[in-house]
């Protein structure tokens, strides 16, 4: 099966769509048959398929994959790797091309670079810059394959060198760059130089090439070549090696002075104490056990031969003198893993043609070195025939008729065996010969023609004629046809998909063969024979992973699945938005039995090129020159009027206001730049557009669209206080003084309950960014009762709702792994726990009538069933056991027996207060109430000695248990008299903290359905008006503007009131640690350090396109190791990420100096900030040891501007009081000359 997209990268929000082509062993279209691709819906066609699957806003960045499955029960039968990121589609193209074959130690080599826009003219005049990274070669010489060359255990550090970063592209966009090598240690391995080059666009930003070229060596090298299948290099056995000897030219050389060494390499490991704890460490020695010498001709190699026993061995072979080549091979006896060897018992086979037609006849020769007898097999899909002839030497040929069931091709196999003969003492033996029979697909094939225009003057609606050939009269065919921006596509090297290479290409060999000769003991030489060479390798090549955000909408279109008439034609439609570039249009056409593709370029430009750069986004107070780049291609030479004119948002109303307006005067073919000074003043959506009129009516027009952030991260204070009878508070507008009006909220709770902020709760429960399987459940577990609380709560009913518990749904069955367990950010490292948590809600959400995939839920609710089977004794801990009893208990799974034992035998060994509740629920909803109301008063004894001190791995805390305590409590109806001591130690909890937690607010507002009924009979005033019930609001600062609002509590009983004030700090705010401290810092690509005074609260400069590394070193305060970080690193909107998975150069991991970062749990590398994710429960990386974390990236300076630097922040995710905050300053980008 054969999976294709339109491009290769996809933003959060898009639609991706996915064409599937399904076929049989013969490359046909399969009977009709369901097929299940992950997470999308189905279309119809001739074994084909168009899906749309639309990107929530919220996706996770990263590595997405789509499958498709004939049996969802059976493997995928095809799969595709799609790249999720946010992106800036390329303007510009470049290539490059090697004036040498190979770069030198000693001097410049040139690269040739030639550049041009993406709507046609020459790249004239950009500056280029780059890199070259020099490292030991992952492959050996071509020439000289299997051989070895310098010593193997030798280590090497990438040695990296800026290349001159002063040089430009001529007036025809090209440029000669000098590549030389950094200064490279002694080395006697080979090496090669990547060498990347960055092209400058006028924006700041760049576009980046990467080749890859061999280091010529300038000394002699020893070539060593193992002759032995290391899986029979056993005890006792000889082990041969070939040796040459070649010149700094790659030819062999002669020399008579070579030494040889076998040496047995010996490990042991030392203990030792220190600091009253035991450690060790390895030790390694080396012992020779033979040595010799050896000479090689330029025309003849030379060969060792040692004798071995188990064990691990180095071979080294050098030349005499002091500083003469030297090369190493480790290898092994026994059972350890090594590379295969070359194979001298290889059949010479050939074939009469290169390709046939189905009913020709295929003629097969045989060239065998002696007399035997061979079986000739032809292997499909399966085995399709066999034969077996007699080979009387060379020559001996055998017809093969080609049948409709060879389909696109298929291997013809020759195994020539020859018998004993005690005469010349030879051995029973056998040889192998293996080709790859080509089907003629010319028959099979549809030719596509794309009868589209070469160029297309300006936006609008792009006609393509579609032709399809090759259908035989009345062959029904679908065609789709995609429309994608060039630069989108070059992002990730993107290739137009091609199913005739897919499907007709030479596969893998689809079957073993396996006989008994490596086993038969050789009676001359009492030794195993050897079996040599098997089948062709598997020559896959690496998956490209493709693909990802904008400011302008991005040129990427899709037809959807097109039906020709009957003669094969079709005509394709694409209305395309304002833009300048090259335009790929990919088609791909298939029948029940034919599959055809085909691609072209289209050149759209209008008469005046308009290109308008600027940030990504912007904060406010941001002040940012935005460039306005004309370049008069086709256009009249005249006056041209610019203008930049603020206009209403789709949803919003208003007039049109102009900003700014100049004239500027255009030449023929000549190119302007023009700079626009623009603020941001309010945060929210802010809509532009950039008109441009010139002579002979030219208008232009760019709409952009900027998200203004807050200046610094989420406020959320609360104030818990008791209200005596005839008690009161006044709420000014004070309260929202230091909050950006835009989003400030104050939310008031009132009653005699505990101090529950119902309201403020539900405002919060889409207010945390990151969408872990922990924290979509969190917010989504109450949305399931959230119009039950809004009513209560007076915020009127949330009509989309369901909507939004759908999409959670989907979106925690996407970190499902097979085994039905769920990880926190995504399939691995599942969590037991989480698991329970997910599937709870997915339990709860189908009972309320959400729409709930029953295989999912069966899969989770059979892993949790294994995880309580397989559980073993409990001495401690339990979370995970007692939450997955109580979920299998929700759905009438649980194991009675495995209950009762539990509370009757080891209830104290349970090491929560929720999971002794759990236990107790699940045992009430079996209707075993004298064993529930045990669990249920130890959780509540459990509770009042809770420790929140430290860390949970059950994502808990006191509050959490407390709050979950009296939701399972009232939800089973037990331990009723206990309620009022249950809500003096939840109101206790809640006013010690300043900040809650996703777990906590989840279970917080599921609390609060229970607390309800409790309060209604509390009566109080606001501003004089009476009320009976529970009191609720949500004020915005226009409801306090209007005077201060006073509430009076006029029941005969305290009632608690909750204020929380939520929204944007309106400055940013200063740096704090607590539980943490956090030091941001920034290095210049070779390590140095860059004083970037802006990282910690004061002001710096950077100039236009300087990259810079940016340092995070968090270390945790006291003892506490463990806990779920989430590091945040907000960006200044002038400097934008080098996204590693979409740009080479920016792999941290090719700084040497760069040597302590740490391998997060989750990364995101997104336009406004920097995300990593910790888990630091699981024993990794020794995190929790060290209590230190450091990460780092790579960041540009892109658009000139006057920035606020964002502060960076750690916090626990479970523990929201555990966090730290460097200091916000301010960042100048100083544009380039």
């Amino acid at each position: 099966k054969d999976e294709s997209l339109e491009r290769g990268v996809y933003k959060p929000g898009e639609t991706m769509h996915l064409t599937a082509i399904v076929r049989d062993k013969n490359a046909k279209a399969p009977r009709p048959m369901p097929v299940t691709l992950v997470a999308v819906r189905p279309d119809e066609g001739h074994g084909g398929r168009v899906y749309d699957y639309a990107l929530s806003a919220t996706a996770m960045t990263g590595t997405w994959r789509v499958r498709v499955y004939a049996d969802p029960k059976a493997p995928a039968i095809g799969e595709k790797a799609i790249l999720v990121e946010d992106f800036v589609p390329e303007r510009l193209d470049m290539t490059l091309e090697p004036e040498a074959p190979a770069l030198a130690s000693d001097e410049a080599r040139f690269i040739a670079v030639k550049g041009r826009y993406l709507y046609g003219p020459p790249a004239a005049n950009l500056a280029i810059e780059g890199e070259v990274l020099v490292r030991q070669r992952s492959q050996g010489l071509e020439a000289w394959k299997g051989f070895r060359f310098g010593l193997e255990d030798e280590k090497l550090s990438p040695q990296r060198k800026e290349l001159d970063g002063s040089l430009k592209t001529n007036d025809k966009g090209e440029a000669r760059i000098p590549v030389e090598l950094p200064p490279l240690p002694q080395s006697t391995r080979l090496l090669e130089a990547q060498v990347a080059l960055r092209l400058r666009e006028p924006s700041g930003r760049s576009i980046e090439r990467t080749i890859v070229l061999p280091v010529e060596r300038r000394e002699p090298m020893i070539g060593l070549k193992p002759l032995f299948d290391p899986r029979e290099a056993g005890d006792g056995k000889t082990l041969e090696f070939e040796v040459i000897m070649l010149g700094p030219d790659g030819k062999r050389i002669a020399s008579n002075t070579l030494n040889w060494q076998l040496k047995r390499i010996e490990h042991r490991w030392q203990w030792y104490s220190r600091d009253g704890s035991w450690n060790y460490e390895g030790v390694k020695t080396e012992r020779k056990l033979r040595d010799g010498k050896l000479s090689v001709r330029a025309d003849k190699s030379a060969r060792i031969a040692v004798p071995i026993e188990w064990g691990r061995y180095k071979l080294e072979v050098s030349a005499e003198g002091r500083n003469g080549p030297v090369t190493t091979v480790l290898f092994s006896s026994g059972w350890w893993a090594a590379d295969n060897a070359d194979s001298p018992e290889a059949l010479d086979i050939a074939l009469d043609k290169a390709k046939y037609k189905t009913g020709e006849t295929a003629r097969l020769t045989i060239n065998g070195l002696g007399a035997g007898k061979a079986l000739v097999t032809v292997v499909g899909r399966g085995l399709l025939s066999t034969r077996e002839i007699e080979v009387k030497g060379r020559g001996t040929t055998v017809d093969l008729m080609v049948t409709e069931d060879w389909g696109t091709g298929v291997y013809v196999t020759a195994t020539l065996y020859r018998p004993l003969d005690e005469k010349l003492k030879r051995m029973p033996s056998r040889s192998l010969g293996l080709k790859w029979v080509e089907i003629d697909r010319e028959t099979r094939s549809i030719k596509v023609t794309l009868a589209a225009p070469d160029k297309l003057s300006g936006s609008g609606r792009l006609r393509v004629p579609v032709k399809l050939e090759g259908l035989s009269p009345g062959e029904d065919a679908r065609l789709v046809v995609s429309a994608v921006d060039v630069g989108i596509l070059n992002l990730t090297r993107f290739e137009a998909p091609d199913p005739q290479k897919f499907f007709y290409s030479q596969r893998k060999l689809p079957a073993e063969i396996r006989d008994l000769y490596g086993r038969l003991i050789d009676g001359m030489r009492a030794q195993r024979g050897k079996l040599r060479q098997g089948g062709d390798s598997d020559t896959n090549t690496a998956m490209k992973i493709e693909g990802s955000p904008q400011v302008e909408k991005p040129v990427a279109l899709f037809s959807g699945l097109v039906r020709p008439d009957d003669n094969g034609n079709a005509v394709v439609e694409f209305d395309l938005p304002p833009f300048n570039g090259t335009v790929r249009l990919s088609a791909v056409a298939w029948s029940a039995v034919k599959l055809g593709s085909s691609k072209t370029d289209v050149v759209v430009r209008e008469p005046v090129a308009l290109l308008v750069s600027g940030p990504r986004f912007m904060t406010l107070g941001d002040e940012v020159r935005l460039v306005v780049d004309l370049h008069n291609v086709d256009g009249k030479a005249g006056p041209y009027k610019v203008s930049l004119v603020s206009v209403p948002g789709p949803d919003t109303k208003g007039e049109a206001a102009t900003v700014t307006a100049r004239e500027v005067a255009l030449k023929a073919g000549e190119r302007k730049l023009e700079s626009i000074m623009l603020k941001a003043e309010r945060i929210g959506l802010m809509h532009y557009e950039v008109r441009v009129a010139g002579p002979e009516g030219i208008a232009l027009t760019r709409p952009l669209t900027y998200a203004v952030k807050p200046p610094s991260g989420d406020i959320r204070r609360m104030t818990v206080a008791t209200l005596n009878p005839n008690g009161k508070m006044t709420l000014s507008a004070d309260l929202l003084a230091d909050v950006l009006p835009e989003k400030a909220r104050l939310s008031l709770s009132v009653g005699p309950a505990i101090g529950i902020d119902l309201v403020g709760l539900l405002l919060s429960l889409d207010r945390y960014p990151y969408g872990c399987a922990e924290q979509t459940t969190s917010r989504a577990m109450p949305l399931v009762y959230l119009n039950d609380l809004a009513r209560i709560a007076g915020l009127g009913e949330d009509k989309a709702v369901k909507a939004r518990v759908q999409g959670a749904i989907e979106r925690v069955l996407e970190m499902q792994a097979s085994s039905g367990a769920f990880g926190v950010w995504g399939p691995r490292d599942a969590d037991m726990w989480l698991t329970a948590y997910v599937t709870d809600f997915l339990t709860r959400a189908k009972e309320a009538g959400f729409t709930v995939p029953q295989k999912p839920l069966s899969l989770a609710l059979d892993r949790l069933q294994n995880a309580v089977n397989t559980a073993g004794e409990l001495e401690s801990g339990g979370e995970d056991i007692a939450y997955a009893l109580y979920v299998l208990a929700r759905n009438g799974r649980a194991p009675v027996g495995e209950l009762r034992y539990n509370v009757d035998t080891r209830l104290d060994k349970f090491g929560s207060a929720l999971a002794k509740t759990q236990l107790g629920a699940a045992l009430a909803m079996l209707g075993d109430k004298a064993r529930a109301q045990k669990a249920f008063k130890a959780a509540i004894a459990e509770l009042e000695v809770t420790d929140d001190q430290s860390s949970r791995s059950d994502y808990g805390s006191k509050l959490r248990d407390g709050a979950a305590l009296i939701t399972l409590a009232s939800e089973t109806s037990m331990v009723r008299s206990e309620s009022v001591g249950l809500r003096q130690v939840l109101t206790k909890a809640i006013a010690a903290r300043s900040h809650v937690s996703t777990q906590e607010q989840a279970w917080m507002l599921l609390a609060a359905r229970a607390l309800i009924e409790d309060a209604k009979d509390a009566t109080a005033t606001i501003n004089g008006r009476s009320h009976k019930g529970p009191l609720f609001r949500s004020l915005e600062p226009k409801d306090l503007k209007a005077g201060p609002i006073t509430i009076a509590n006029t029941s005969s009983r305290s009632s608690q009131v909750v204020v929380t004030v939520t929204g944007d700090a309106a400055t940013p705010e200063p740096a704090i640690a607590k539980g943490f401290k956090i030091v941001r810092e920034y290095y210049t690509l070779d390590g140095k350090p860059f004083d970037l005074a802006s990282a910690s609260g004061g002001k710096a400069e950077l100039k236009q396109n300087q990259r810079l590394v940016a340092v995070l070193r968090i270390e945790a305060e006291g003892d506490e190791r463990t806990g779920r970080l989430l590091l945040v690193d907000r960006l200044p909107a002038g400097l934008e990420i080098e996204n590693p998975r979409l740009v080479d150069s920016a792999s941290i991991k090719s700084l040497p100096w760069l040597k302590d970062a740490m391998q997060p749990a989750h990364t995101e590398f997104r336009d406004d900030r920097f995300v990593a994710a910790f888990d630091l429960f699981p024993k990794k990386n020794g995190e929790e040891k060290a209590g230190k974390l450091v990460m780092a990236y790579m960041v540009r300076a892109v658009t000139p501007g006057i920035y606020l630097h964002p502060a960076a922040t750690i916090e626990d995710m479970y523990r929201p009081e555990r966090f730290a905050r460097t200091a916000a300053g301010r960042l100048e980008v100083k544009a380039m000359e």
